[in-house]
């Protein structure tokens, strides 16, 4: 017994050094999966750079990744998403994800029914998905990491929750397991307490005319996507989560005029491993009161100058309770290029203009 017991830890840190060395060979020859931001540096310094424009600000570049803009006597200075807000301490409690639920749910926010264990633990996870049978999970690192590195979604079995161990102990050591909460993905960037701006994940939804299933409408909907050169949305992982946890199937007939959404992203889930986020919509003049308010009290509650709270939600415009969502993270240091070039009005300033205008107001004084 004791004998496989060893085997079986030493196949999970087999494992484990796999993912880090692939990781490794991803980033040594340019195949991540995504453009994490802290490679988008240039396109930082353009967004600076277009703000400070816009107010008739100076830009001065101090080093390549490092930026001072200077305006009516104060500056502040600038490194690629990072600004001068925040404290050390506010940010590693945002980035411990244990702690960070533990403040939310203190604050009466909800949060995803969760366990911390570690890689030697696996009967605690096991434990967990039987107490949760019927669902699927999210495995991710409790802490140290953003931009989805170490996370798996979707995970229905005890072997895939066994992979996904493996991926996210290559973080650290404290691993979270979660139920997975369908819906879109909402990022609400706070100032200050205020909502600046609101960003959507934009799902799939399918409009019911009382007669057709959902399996009939998703058929109707990819043949229009193909008629306009488009890709199609298949039935898959994301599209039976979304569906079950609203009580439907692939053959259930929505009412007329019925709006269900059917999947949290509108396009086909083919791997569930660190997927990032892609938000595509700008959602802020859609966000109710009290949603805005739970936003603030999640920034409040890990006492956050400014950061960008994700709710998974189906739909924006209730409470969390009331669409069965909740707040997946609370994100110090937001990157502020989930919120460019998302803007439906030419009047309205961007987040980075109201950022900035902030930054220099409350900035250094230059000396004379």
């Amino acid at each position: 017994m004791a004998a496989g017991k060893h085997k079986a830890g030493a196949g999970l840190k087999m494992l484990t050094l796999y993912f880090r060395i692939r990781g490794i060979l991803r980033r040594l020859l340019g195949r991540e999966k995504t453009v994490y931001v802290w490679r988008r540096n240039d396109e930082y310094r353009e967004m600076w750079a277009e703000a400070a424009r816009e107010i008739g600000a100076e830009f001065h570049e101090l080093t390549g990744d490092i930026w001072e803009i200077r305006h009516q006597g104060k500056f502040t200075r600038i490194a690629g998403w990072l600004v001068e807000l925040d404290n050390p301490v506010v940010l590693r409690v945002a980035g411990n994800k244990i702690l960070s639920y533990r403040l939310l749910a203190e604050a009466g926010l909800p949060v995803p029914p969760h366990l911390v264990f570690r890689l030697h633990q696996l009967d605690r996870m096991a434990g967990f998905m039987e107490e949760h049978k019927g669902r699927m999970f999210v495995i991710k690192p409790a802490t140290g990491t953003s931009s989805g590195r170490g996370v798996t979604t979707h995970i229905r079995t005890y072997r895939e929750a066994r992979r996904a161990a493996a991926l996210a102990a290559g973080y650290g050591g404290d691993l979270l397991i979660e139920t997975l909460i369908p819906g879109e993905v909402c990022r609400l960037l706070y100032l200050d307490g205020e909502l600046l701006y609101a960003s959507r994940r934009r799902g799939l939804r399918l409009s019911g005319d009382g007669r057709a299933t959902i399996r009939e409408l998703l058929s109707t909907e990819n043949e229009r996507r193909r008629q306009d050169g488009k890709p199609g949305c298949q039935a898959d992982l994301d599209l039976e989560a979304t569906l079950a946890v609203q009580n439907l199937t692939l053959d259930s007939i929505p009412a007329a005029g019925e709006s269900v959404l059917v999947k949290s992203t509108d396009t086909t889930l083919t791997d569930n491993e660190e997927i990032r986020t892609v938000y595509d919509e700008n959602i802020t003049p859609e966000i109710g009161d009290a949603l805005r308010e739970q936003g603030r009290l999640a920034a409040r509650a890990v006492r956050s100058r400014f950061v960008g709270v994700d709710m998974i939600t189906r739909d924006h415009r209730l409470t969390l309770e009331e669409a069965g969502g909740i707040i997946g993270e609370v994100n110090t240091t937001p990157g502020m290029h989930h919120h460019r070039n998302l803007d439906n009005d030419d009047k309205t300033p961007s987040a980075a203009v109201r950022v900035l205008e902030y930054l220099l107001e409350h900035g250094h004084s230059i000396e004379q």
